[in-house]
């Protein structure tokens, strides 16, 4: 099945398009569970893969939280806080390895409290999950470099399978 495949019961929506019921949602102290696209949370989420489940904020963040917020270009963008400077945030995807700085609170609309990968629910409270995140972002500075040899050593792995 392909990854774009929408079931004839379901219907896909711009997230611009569904802003004003996400926030009505969000607001009224509901969860929203979707699936996210693209590549820059990988290797945490997968596109066509993975689902998220966000929920309203609270009012203060800590480092590791995964955000979804609306940069001031409209783009949408969930990635995960490594850093708090002056009250704003610092923000990188886990496939990538610049920091975004800053992103105020007033962009920030949810937090993602939970995500299904491979079928199973992990919450973001789990221990095994906070493991994760600490040993991520602790490799933050040498994420560039842990990136071009996974690159490199898939280009061998497709070579080789040649």
């Amino acid at each position: 099945m392909a990854d774009n495949y929408t079931p004839p019961s379901c219907k896909a929506f711009s997230l611009s398009e569904l802003n004003d019921v996400m926030l009505e949602i969000l607001e009224s102290g509901g969860k929203i569970t979707f699936a996210p696209r693209g590549a820059s949370m990988q290797p945490m989420l997968y596109q066509g893969r993975d689902r998220v489940t966000i929920e309203k904020p609270p009012e203060r963040l800590k480092v590791y939280d995964i955000p979804f917020y609306r940069r001031d270009d409209g783009r949408f963008v969930m990635h995960r806080i490594v850093g708090i400077k002056d009250g704003a945030y610092k923000l990188c995807g886990d496939n990538q390895y610049s920091v975004e700085y800053p992103v105020r609170r007033d962009q920030i609309f949810a937090v993602v409290t939970s995500f299904e990968r491979c079928g199973r629910q992990i919450s973001c409270k789990a221990f095994s999950y906070r493991v994760y995140c600490f040993l991520w972002t602790l490799f933050l500075p040498v994420r560039k470099q842990l990136l071009a040899v996974k690159r490199f050593l898939g280009r061998i792995k497709r070579r080789v399978k040649k």
